[in-house]
């Protein structure tokens, strides 16, 4: 659990983002976790065509359903940055026998960092985002005027290991009270039947 309590002018998008410091680092290391597990894949799809990029990941077509499509259009644009499009001679859209080589050494250790860490920043952007967006403008927030309140003797109080997924994020002001938002991950489902992940935060 983490708590800021400062004298200094603060505003509420500033004691949400300090109370998730202290779990940056589990932040992090979920996706550190994330590349690793699909650097190996991607490597394991190359490994079985010898490296030929575009039989490991081919450009999709019309032929394939709308569930397939998408998949294999994510697949590729996620694979093309583990590549090292440098290690290829003799590539064209005419040449699709191109052996590709796997990022490796400090071009890998570079990329996956800079990845990483753009990914664990808009994570908690948009987090605290949101809920300052719940805490101001819901009807069981503070109301809109708090978007204006000094927030320097406020408490914010987080637990949880992802934000997106069983955390908790509990706001005491002096004269505006408590305020404690739950948010969950939840699978929905599409009209056209496609399942996708939701993110519902509510009040308790």
């Amino acid at each position: 659990m983490a708590k800021t309590n400062t004298n200094t002018v603060k505003t509420l998008n500033d004691i949400i983002t300090e109370a998730l410091k202290p779990y940056t680092d589990k932040i992090t290391e979920r996706f550190s976790e994330l590349w690793d597990n699909t650097y190996e894949m991607i490597e394991r799809k190359m490994d079985e065509v010898d490296g030929i990029y575009e039989q490991a990941f081919p450009y999709p077509n019309g032929r394939q359903s709308r569930a397939d499509y998408k998949q294999a259009v994510s697949l590729r644009q996620e694979s093309r940055k583990f590549i090292d499009w440098e290690s290829g001679s003799g590539y064209s859209i005419n040449n699709r026998t191109t052996i590709f080589q796997m990022l490796t050494g400090e071009a890998l250790k570079t990329k996956k960092l800079e990845w990483v860490t753009e990914n664990v920043r808009n994570l908690i952007a948009t987090y605290v985002s949101k809920m300052v967006n719940k805490l101001v403008t819901h009807d069981s927030g503070f109301g809109k005027e708090a978007a204006d309140w000094d927030f320097s003797n406020a408490t914010a109080e987080y637990t949880g290991v992802s934000p997106w997924s069983k955390s908790t994020l509990k706001v005491s002001h002096p004269t505006g009270g408590d305020r404690t938002l739950t948010t969950r991950i939840i699978l929905n489902v599409s009209p056209l039947g496609t399942l996708f992940n939701q993110f519902p935060t509510r009040f308790v």
